[in-house]
């Protein structure tokens, strides 16, 4: 993951999460990105650069800590006193460091992840589709990525599998908390972006 990009001025007077103290700057319309015009410097901007690596760590440490005050109310042992040792760990996981666009030391990071994590299964991400749907293949079987999806003549059709309860299945149960997110989040958000002149209800 890219660890440093410009940051954007911020929108309609209100502060992004984790962004230094500074004065309200522009409405959503005049929202300036600083790689667009680097001739003019924009000087309102709070930092020039923000890294990923500090809002991942950030954001970790926030659910680490929600996770022992939970423990603790369950009268388990709080051990919130042990972070440093796990952003540590986290920090040494991420490995080195990057800027730019491109996605860089993917594979360094994942072995990583991979050698601490060694009891975790192996990640496939069709696993519940598979089990839950039935594919009719027509000729090939269809890419859900990457320039071959748009070249597909003949699509696949796709069956819930008649011997599953499918409500039940992981891949169903994944689909309604997907929807559940979005409609909580629209909910969250629909005043923020009525600022911003998007009704979401529409959009």
């Amino acid at each position: 993951m890219p660890l440093a990009v410009p940051r954007l001025v911020r929108v309609a007077g209100r502060r992004p999460v984790g962004a230094a103290a500074g004065p309200p700057l522009d409405p959503p319309q005049l929202v300036i990105d600083q790689r667009l015009r680097p001739e003019q410097p924009e000087e309102r901007l709070v930092d020039g650069e923000v890294s990923n690596r500090h809002r991942f760590i950030d954001a970790a440490k926030a659910l680490y800590i929600k996770y022992c005050q939970f423990q603790k109310k369950l009268g388990n042992t709080d051990q919130s006193d042990k972070w440093r040792d796990l952003e540590s760990e986290l920090i040494t996981i991420m490995g080195q460091t990057y800027t730019g666009d491109e996605q860089r030391y993917k594979g360094e990071r994942l072995k990583s992840y991979k050698k601490r994590l060694n009891w975790f299964p192996e990640f496939d991400e069709t696993i519940w589709f598979k089990e839950a749907i039935e594919t009719d293949v027509n000729g090939l079987v269809d890419k859900s990525n990457g320039a071959l999806n748009e070249f597909t003549l003949f699509r696949d059709k796709y069956y819930w599998n008649v011997d599953i309860d499918r409500e039940k299945t992981n891949w169903y149960r994944f689909q309604e908390a997907v929807k559940e997110h979005e409609r909580i989040g629209i909910q969250l958000l629909s005043e923020q972006f009525k600022v911003m002149g998007y009704d979401l209800a529409v959009v």
